[in-house]
């Protein structure tokens, strides 16, 4: 996973932002912005599946303890290489935004990433949807999602862009929580003290 690919090529400055950014604007209000982007890549014949989660539980995990001014919350899945099922495509289960925040835990302790508890019962209603390279899904922070491992010969790029509340950003930034951004810029000063 690369996090915040937009500090090194200069995304928000071309035509996919500011269409998204609009996009979650016409969606859930005139104060969406662009809050982080990633890209997650899955190598040909990994088993390297990304949880059952909810995006709402990245923020309840890393501000712990918060009240949320705003909920509002949409993701843009882009995938950079044709995705289906033999290569990760996103499964997510239709409607579950609207039961509410589950709890969640990290998948181990000292790595980011999470997984929902207690979506036995409904992971039956659980859908795949494949999509050809450049066309995009969206979801809100409490849809229930995962994508699978990549059995297939091919690379599995998906470029993600995350909109939120400008206000809810400032939120998060305020108590700390920048989707690792600070960790990437200190990362890039060990690198160029070391080279």
């Amino acid at each position: 996973q690369i996090m915040w690919p937009s500090l090194y090529y200069n995304f928000e400055e071309g035509p996919l932002h500011s269409r998204i950014v609009a996009l979650a604007q016409t969606i859930l209000g005139q104060d969406m912005a662009f809050d982080f982007d990633h890209i997650i890549f899955k190598s040909p014949y990994s088993d390297n599946a990304f949880p059952w989660h909810q995006d709402e539980g990245y923020w309840r995990i890393g501000m712990k303890g918060l009240e949320f001014p705003d909920l509002r919350s949409v993701s843009f899945w882009i995938p950079l290489d044709d995705a289906d099922v033999s290569n990760g495509c996103m499964w997510m289960i239709p409607g579950s935004h609207k039961i509410g925040y589950f709890d969640h835990k990290k998948v181990k302790e000292g790595h980011h990433t999470i997984e929902v508890l207690g979506i036995d019962n409904l992971l039956s209603e659980k859908k795949a949807f494949p999509i050809k390279a450049g066309s995009c899904i969206f979801h809100d922070g409490r849809t229930l999602h995962y994508s699978g491992g990549n059995s297939s010969a091919n690379e599995r790029k998906a470029y993600i862009v995350n909109c939120r509340p400008q206000k809810m950003i400032d939120f998060e930034r305020e108590n700390g929580f920048d989707h690792g951004k600070a960790g990437l810029g200190q990362f890039r000063k060990d690198q160029q003290r070391n080279h």
